[in-house]
């Protein structure tokens, strides 16, 4: 059991790391894991488009691909952190990038 006041790394590397190892996913393979993939949406706007718009930017903990065909996401919180509606909507928003088009 990780401590209450683990951080997010300590998540990724005392659980998730050691957990999609044993998944079979290794970099490089058709079942290929991208770490700290960073993500940018260039033309997100509400309204009209204006020269002085800054892209969005983000950085996916891990996208993971099934196969070689298949996309998911898997977001790292610590464990103080809320898995609440804005952890949910991150993961969906890497999920839908156009680079990644994750099924999960």
């Amino acid at each position: 059991m990780i401590p209450h006041d683990a951080n997010e790394t300590d998540v990724r590397e005392e659980i998730a790391a050691p957990m999609l190892a044993a998944l079979g996913y290794e970099r490089g393979t058709a079942n290929n894991i991208a770490r700290e993939a960073p993500l940018a949406y260039e033309r997100q706007f509400l309204g009209r488009k204006k020269g002085t718009d800054h892209p969005l930017r983000g950085r996916a903990d891990y996208i993971l691909t099934v196969a070689g065909a298949g996309r998911w996401v898997l977001e790292i919180k610590a464990p103080q952190e809320p898995i609440d509606i804005n952890a949910i909507e991150q993961t969906i928003s890497y999920a839908r990038h156009p680079e990644v088009s994750a099924a999960y």
